[in-house]
């Protein structure tokens, strides 16, 4: 995707807006308390948002993941709804959820090379 393009200007808008709503509770759901969205990716014919979340917290046990993932699903009416609203436009992109699994896999590929000096040092 290309910066500046329209997608790309509506992804931001639609991670921003996401992210207001669920730090003002709209949800009143206990399984989002702490989900942060990370990013948002909209495809080229604006019909499909796919959004990216994470909690704040470091290590979340795959339950609270998927707790957190399915609420969110469950409730995407009304977040399109409240886009739809905030954003004006004619036609809101639907909503996919997504755990954000990047942070994970970078914590793991630190590890692992923290691992490998260690076995390079004791070899010297």
């Amino acid at each position: 995707m290309v910066k500046g393009d329209r997608a790309s200007r509506v992804a931001d808008s639609i991670r921003a807006e996401l992210q207001s709503l669920l730090l003002r509770g709209v949800l009143r759901d206990s399984r989002v308390e702490g989900a942060t969205v990370t990013e948002v990716e909209v495809t080229k014919d604006m019909s499909l948002a796919h959004v990216r979340i994470r909690a704040l917290a470091t290590e979340v046990p795959e339950e609270k993941r998927r707790a957190m993932v399915g609420a969110l699903v469950r409730a995407r009416g009304l977040l399109r709804k409240e886009l739809a609203e905030r954003l004006g436009m004619r036609h809101t992109p639907t909503l996919k959820f997504y755990w954000d699994e990047g942070r994970d896999r970078a914590h793991r590929v630190a590890e692992l090379l923290a691992e490998v000096a260690e076995e390079e040092k004791k070899r010297k």
